[in-house]
């Protein structure tokens, strides 16, 4: 864990001294839900320890982008289908990712990472006006993905 820590630490905004104010971001599709436990006992397990507070010291406290969160957000009152799934295999299927290699820590990671990014080029884009969602249609990935907005 001490090996996963200082990787972490290159990635923090003011160097590998700058606290836990400055931070990476906790991101991952259900991370809040099922990676996060895992970190927790691992950091209890093996160091860092957590703060008094029971917050992080290797990431962020509380700044996170959880995809599923945003993913349910989205699809709300939308059912993409018939088990009105989110779930990353569910996802997966929507958005027309393969399933090869589907819950490898690496591709998982991967699809959830370029699920996230599409996510928010996709509001970017409404929230700019570039996109207009007329009631009743499928929102299209396509361009949100390439960078062509």
């Amino acid at each position: 864990m001490q090996q996963y820590g200082d990787y972490l630490k290159n990635y923090n905004i003011k160097g590998k001294d700058g606290g836990k104010w400055n931070a990476p971001c906790v991101a991952g599709y259900n991370q809040t839900g099922f990676d996060n436990e895992i970190d927790i006992r691992m950091c209890q397990k093996y160091g860092p320890k957590l703060d008094d507070f029971g917050g992080w010291t290797l990431y962020h406290p509380f700044l996170r982008f959880d995809v599923q969160e945003e993913v349910a957000s989205w699809f709300a009152c939308v059912k993409i289908n018939p088990q009105n799934s989110i779930s990353m295999d569910a996802m997966r299927e929507y958005l027309g990712y393969s399933k090869d290699g589907a819950h490898d820590a690496k591709v998982d990671v991967i699809q959830g990472a370029d699920m996230g990014i599409r996510f928010w080029r996709l509001k970017r884009a409404i929230m700019q006006g570039k996109i207009d969602l007329p009631q009743g249609k499928k929102i299209k990935f396509k361009n949100c993905v390439d960078g062509a907005l």
